[in-house]
């Protein structure tokens, strides 16, 4: 914000765009980092969570990670009928989220 002089009161322009100090890419992946920390220590040696899993750790339903997983906007892989989510998908779920 700056100050504007008009007949002796400052005004404060507020038409100006603050940028923030952190460019938003490299906020992003400092969260990124953040949570693969968080669940480096909260599952250690963890690679593969399962759907009820992730559902507890985003504090989602199951259905709708479900839903999300079947409609492919959240990687998987199947091992027989069970769908793993891998800790770095989990990771950018986390920092980005779903649609």
């Amino acid at each position: 914000m700056e100050e504007i002089k008009v007949k002796k009161r400052n005004k404060i322009d507020f038409g100006k765009e603050v940028t923030p100090s952190i460019v938003e890419s490299e906020t992003a992946k400092e969260m990124y980092e953040y949570c693969l920390e968080f669940l480096d220590k909260d599952y250690p040696g963890k690679i593969l969570f399962t759907i009820k899993e992730v559902a507890d750790i985003l504090n989602l339903s199951e259905d709708f990670v479900s839903a999300r997983i079947q409609n492919k906007k959240v990687q998987s892989t199947r091992f027989g009928n069970r769908y793993m989510i891998n800790r770095l998908v989990l990771a950018e779920l986390i920092t980005k989220g779903v649609k």
